[in-house]
């Protein structure tokens, strides 16, 4: 098995980028198409299995979506092409998206983040109604060549990529022969933490400093030492009436070809501090807690 090394980032997201703005730093010379038909060249006729991965591909909104009909063409040179998804419940994945987007920029605010999100079934592009992304994988790749894998199930039973792996028809031990351990990677501060860091901030992406300030205060505000959601609870209702309609029609599309599979959600915040539950309080406690960060010489006189 081989995972090409593909420019300067992790992951093969500038696959995608002919149809997808992306960051400089994510493209690749000679662009997208290109890209595949080196691929095709380098290794259709080996005896290897390549492996691919990019969230990218699952972008279905107009003006963003991949060519996935050509980009199957563009693989027809291998023996065999197999889809795996890995599939996170949508209010759990829905605030990733946005965390994901405050690290690098003042993300959209929260409650017009979550509206375009329920009207349009998009977040930032990617797919929260999985039986229309999977309308769309099938038309491209075939129905009997893509698969799923619940995100949280893969969590649970230990190994994700193990998985994932097995999904794709290889050999999931491959990771404990090679000495890889489990490894979490790309994760995210607290929701409230990132929120907070990311209001005080704006315009401008929250710092690490920042984030650590924010965090020491949430920590340290009674009944917040837990874990935190940014959704109220009419607001987190919305979404789980949404996402139990959007899966009752996924999960029936998947009936005849998979069966066995059902994707889980979550039990409901519960006793998790929301967005709605900061009071003047925390508020107060966060600009005296910046004001001791700044540097002497530009305090306000008191």
């Amino acid at each position: 098995m081989i995972y090409p090394r593909m420019g300067s980032a992790q992951g093969h997201h500038g696959l995608v980028a002919d149809w997808v703005s992306l960051p400089p730093a994510f493209t690749y010379a000679g662009g997208s198409a290109a890209a595949w038909q080196a691929l095709a060249r380098r290794y259709a006729a080996s005896d290897h299995t390549i492996l691919l991965s990019t969230e990218e591909l699952s972008r279905g909104q107009p003006c963003m979506q991949p060519d996935l009909p050509a980009i199957r063409r563009w693989a027809s040179a291998f023996e065999e092409v197999r889809v795996v998804c890995l599939l996170r419940d949508q209010p759990s994945f829905l605030q990733s998206v946005y965390l994901e987007l405050a690290k690098k920029q003042a993300p959209p605010y929260w409650a017009e983040f979550l509206q375009s999100a329920l009207r349009t079934g998009f977040a930032a592009g990617l797919h929260l109604d999985y039986a229309a992304l999977d309308q769309r994988l099938c038309a491209a790749f075939g129905a009997d060549a893509v698969r799923y894998v619940d995100y949280a199930a893969a969590r649970d039973g230990g190994d994700i990529v193990e998985r994932l792996l097995q999904a794709a028809g290889c050999d999931p031990t491959l990771p404990r022969k090679l000495g890889i351990g489990p490894v979490r990677a790309n994760v995210s501060p607290e929701p409230l933490v990132a929120w907070v860091a990311s209001m005080v901030a704006r315009p401008e992406a929250a710092c690490a400093d920042l984030l650590q300030t924010v965090r020491a205060v949430l920590q340290a505000a009674p009944g917040c030492n837990r874990p935190t959601t940014l959704y109220t609870e009419a607001e987190e209702e919305r979404m789980y009436d949404n996402a139990r309609r959007w899966n009752e029609n996924f999960h029936d599309r998947l009936a005849t070809r998979q069966s066995g599979f059902a994707l889980s959600l979550p039990p409901p915040g519960g006793a998790a501090t929301r967005r709605d539950t900061l009071g003047p309080a925390f508020w107060i406690a966060l600009a005296r807690a910046m004001r001791e960060t700044q540097p002497a010489e530009t305090r306000l006189a008191g």
